[in-house]
């Protein structure tokens, strides 16, 4: 028993973190697979605007993962998400990291010390509404038309390759 108490211990800040952050907002269930994602636009980290799913267009698929700075898991889950977007960008692979709240100075240094070169959006609570997400992070994969073709909740790296593999972008060997 003492193991699971452990665990509950050092998650417990997390959830916390997380449900300070989402919970007095009225969330719907993520998009439906089949459906456009629903549409918004919002500022770039380094400059400009980034329209969803418009940005999708024309791609095999693209990721769109919902974050914040202070959200340990995405911390993990990003530079994997990078390297999948180094790998198969040149194939047809589109990332928009989205992220929720964080001030734009925050991102803009986090993204170029980590050295992340896939866009990302600065978005507000709104935006993580019209997506239905209540967690972090939260993955959404749109085929070339913008359509959810598979959602996320949580770091899934062996669901996300899968997906990607399904639309044709196999990681080399």
């Amino acid at each position: 028993m003492l193991p699971v108490l452990v665990a509950i211990m050092f998650v417990e800040p997390e959830l916390r973190s997380i449900e300070a952050r989402t919970n007095h907002h009225n969330y719907r269930v993520l998009p439906p697979l089949g459906r456009e994602a629903p549409g918004f636009t919002a500022p770039a980290s380094q400059g400009g605007k980034l329209t969803v799913p418009s940005i999708a267009k024309g791609k095999k698929a693209t990721i769109v993962s919902f974050w914040f700075y202070d959200c340990n898991i995405c911390r993990v889950e990003l530079p994997e998400i990078q390297r999948l977007y180094s790998e198969l960008k040149k194939d047809g692979l589109e990332v928009v990291a989205v992220n929720i709240g964080d001030s734009a100075e925050t991102v803009k240094a986090y993204q170029r010390n980590a050295g992340f070169s896939f866009p990302i959006a600065l978005a507000d609570f709104s935006v993580a509404s019209l997506y239905g997400v209540v967690s972090f992070p939260t993955n959404l994969i749109l085929d070339g038309q913008g359509r959810v073709i598979d959602r996320f909740i949580g770091f899934d790296e062996r669901g996300l390759t899968r997906a990607l593999a399904r639309q044709g972008l196999q990681i080399p060997h």
